[in-house]
Order: structure tokens, then C-alpha cells, then sequence
């Protein structure tokens, strides 16, 4: 059964480690890997107010660090071990992060590696790419439209179609493995990803 606690300074070696089982791959490919630097960037850009770890009967097997604000929720990092990769649970996970977006008429959004298989799972759970780079897609789904009549769900959100981070500027990066977010190179890479 899949539940989730609030991250502590206690989690740093099971963060780290994550990062390199879910993560190195993806960084790789596309930045070459630095170990010292990308310890700097894991440690500058811990956040553990946003950030929560995920457990499967109990035991940690991955990590969400979600971005809110009232007119978004930016999934800034999702990562997961890979031998729990492709059972379905970042699917889970992302649905219900898009429905709770949803139901509070907000835009879900997150970036991701081109390079991540988890492009098809988002675009499959509705998101759209409303930016790209020569390394990452921004993409995200805007909130269903209200229908008029309070009280009253609107019906199925529709894809975003402007590009846009997080406040305005770029995500805190993390590339995630199953589902994974990351900002531009160009930009600080205080965990290099989210999405």
C-alpha cells in the first residue's frame, strides 16, 4: 500500500541515494556526471518543507517534492526507486496530483528530461508540452472550466497552452526517473531533473 510522510534531515542518505538509482542515468545523458557537483546541487537544493517521501508497506521507495501556490501545483520532483518503476505508481500518484489540482481549479505543471520515458505517461494523463529546450518540456494541464452553476464540477480539465513555471521563474531541478522534473541548464540545478 503506497502512503506518504514529510521528508526530515534524517532522509539525506535515502534522498541521495534515490537520486542516484532513479536520476544518474537521465543527468548523464544529458549533462555528464560530476559527482562533487551534483552532491552541491543535491545539498543546495534540498527542500524538505515541500518535499515528501513515499513509502510502500512502510518502506521508502521514492520521493515527491510538490510546489504549490494559489494558481499552481508544480510537481518540481518526482523520483522512484527503479525496481518500483513501471508498476503503475507514478501514475497513481500523478492522477491524484492532477485531480487535487483540479478541485481546487488550479494548473498542474512540471518539467521533464526529453529524454524520459515518462513523457508518454504524462501526455497518456493528460498533459500537454507548452515549452520546450534543447534538454527539457514544460508541460502541464490547466484546471477544468467552471460551468457556471456553483457548487458544480466542471467537466475534464484541458491541456495548457502557455509556457510557464513555477512563480514566474524556473522549477528547482530534480530529473526524476519514473516521472521526473528538471529546470533548463541554463538555470541553477540545485538537484539536476522535474516532473
Amino acid at each position: 500500500m503506497l502512503s506518504q510522510r514529510p521528508a526530515t534531515l534524517d532522509d539525506r542518505d535515502f534522498l541521495w541515494s534515490l537520486k542516484l538509482q532513479a536520476m544518474k542515468n537521465h543527468i548523464q545523458s544529458v549533462y555528464g556526471w560530476d559527482e562533487q557537483v551534483q552532491q552541491r546541487f543535491f545539498e543546495q537544493g534540498l527542500n524538505l518543507g515541500d518535499t515528501r517521501v513515499l513509502l510502500w508497506y512502510g518502506q521508502a521507495i521514492g520521493m515527491l517534492e510538490l510546489q504549490q501556490s494559489p494558481e499552481q501545483d508544480y510537481l518540481a520532483k518526482l523520483e522512484i526507486l527503479p525496481s518500483y518503476q513501471r508498476r503503475g505508481i507514478g501514475a497513481e500518484l500523478i492522477t491524484q496530483l492532477i485531480a487535487n489540482a483540479q478541485a481546487d481549479h488550479k494548473r498542474f505543471a512540471l518539467q521533464v528530461f526529453r529524454i524520459n520515458p515518462a513523457l508518454r505517461l504524462y501526455q497518456r494523463l493528460g498533459l500537454s508540452i507548452t515549452d520546450s529546450n534543447d534538454t527539457h518540456h514544460q508541460m502541464a494541464i490547466d484546471p477544468a472550466p467552471h460551468s457556471g452553476n456553483p457548487g458544480t464540477p466542471g467537466s475534464a480539465g484541458t491541456a495548457a497552452t502557455s509556457g510557464s513555471t513555477p512563480h514566474g521563474s524556473a522549477p528547482d531541478p530534480d530529473p526524476a526517473a519514473e516521472t521526473s522534473s528538471t529546470p533548463a541548464p541554463g538555470c541553477p540545478q540545485p538537484d539536476p531533473v522535474s516532473p
